[in-house]
């Protein structure tokens, strides 16, 4: 995984939903069920999750490309003993240890081998061990915004299925999420052509969260902005 395009642009992004906390404690609720104890996390930005991945009993070894990155999320875990964050690429990255669970929050959009990746981090699981991704969903959706911080595509249920599939993981589940955030994203990067929703939108939508958690769940409109993804290495 090389340098990602509109990097700048994507600090600015990291730098705004860092706030939302609201927001990012749901993201965390998708992914809770699902994480073992000994955690590797891809791409840990400025450790927003890193600091909730590293809860009592869980030892997360998280990684991210970008120095500046690297540094925030060791300042935002400095108090956390069973941390450790490492400046790496995850396309030259190789360990002794295994894990038994793989964290990867909206990055495997930012590769253009995606299949790749996905078996080297097949690799770096422990028989039975999962991954848990999270990466934007339907490219309908695909505009300035998803342009400006470096995506190459938007998933469809069946690209990230067969995605997976070939990169060796069994029992794959995928779930939508946050079906009311479409119509944010299609509104900046679509209609208005902006890289990114202004600070002051994303702390209305944060605010808005609770109810929009409720919504989501009983929503029958089959649509998110984003798709989960389970998927386990076969014993």
């Amino acid at each position: 995984m090389r340098g990602r395009p509109g990097g700048g642009i994507q600090d600015q992004w990291l730098d705004r939903l860092r706030p939302a906390g609201a927001y990012n404690r749901w993201i965390f609720s998708q992914i809770e069920p699902h994480l073992g104890q000994e955690i590797l996390e891809v791409g840990c930005g400025a450790g927003a999750f890193t600091v909730l991945l590293a809860a009592p009993g869980r030892a997360v070894h998280a990684i991210d490309l970008d120095a500046n990155r690297v540094a925030a999320a060791r300042a935002a875990t400095s108090g956390l003993d069973t941390v450790h964050i490492e400046q790496i690429d995850i396309a030259a990255a190789g360990w002794r240890e295994r894990f038994d669970t793989v964290v990867m929050l909206d990055v495997l959009e930012h590769i253009e081998d995606d299949l790749a990746i996905l078996r080297r981090l097949h690799d770096a699981l422990v028989p039975g061990g999962t991954l848990v991704a999270k990466v934007p969903a339907m490219p309908s959706l695909y505009g300035a915004a998803d342009r400006a911080v470096g995506h190459h595509r938007r998933y469809t249920r069946r690209a990230l299925d067969r995605a997976f599939t070939g990169a060796g993981f069994a029992d794959l589940m995928v779930w939508r999420f946050n079906a009311f955030g479409t119509v944010g994203w299609w509104l900046n990067g679509r209609l208005l052509g902006r890289s990114g929703p202004p600070s002051g939108q994303i702390r209305t939508f944060d605010g808005m969260v609770p109810l929009l958690r409720r919504l989501d769940m009983i929503s029958r409109v089959g649509i998110g902005l984003s798709l989960f993804a389970t998927g386990v290495r076969r014993a």
